[in-house]
């Protein structure tokens, strides 16, 4: 079988945990105000997964090297609506995404972000957002490259 993006099974919680902190690494690498994977609880991750996986109004999808190898990727998008105050009364949400570095480059995020094109418009969605860290230049170019565009910026207050 070859790489693929699919829908998540059940089977795959443990692999996605790992991918997740994989992810949670990489962020508090950036920037301390995110958790290492270590100062994280994976039971709550493990709930937070299986919530996804329930609802009607999220989808998870796994990069799938193949049999008997491990994820390379994964990616939850939901539906909501939208605050009154934006011209859509829904928007889908990239509410996390992570590919391995040795799967990068293959196009899985631009085929993950088609499937959940698709499913956005079969739900009447026609606005998608995401956040990514102003540092984290590397998937600023990859969401660029997928036609994202910037239209607001998040700001923080510490130590006051």
């Amino acid at each position: 079988m070859s790489r693929r993006i699919r829908k998540a099974r059940e089977g795959d919680l443990t692999e996605i945990i790992r991918l997740d902190d994989e992810l949670s690494d990489h962020h508090s690498g950036i920037d301390d105000y995110f958790l290492p994977a270590s100062d994280m609880e994976e039971e709550e991750t493990r709930e937070w997964l299986n919530e996804i996986m329930d609802r009607e109004d999220a989808l998870l999808l796994v990069v799938d090297k193949g049999k008997g190898k491990s994820l390379g990727g994964y990616f939850v998008g939901e539906i909501g609506d939208a605050k009154q105050f934006v011209a859509p009364d829904r928007e889908g949400h990239i509410a996390a995404a992570y590919v391995e570095p040795e799967c990068r480059g293959e196009g899985f995020s631009r085929r993950a972000i088609e499937r959940f094109k698709k499913w956005f418009r079969e739900e009447g969605v026609t606005s998608v957002r995401l956040s990514v860290h102003s540092q984290n230049e590397e998937a600023i170019r990859a969401w660029q490259s997928l036609g994202f565009e910037e239209y607001m910026k998040r700001m923080r207050l510490e130590d006051f």
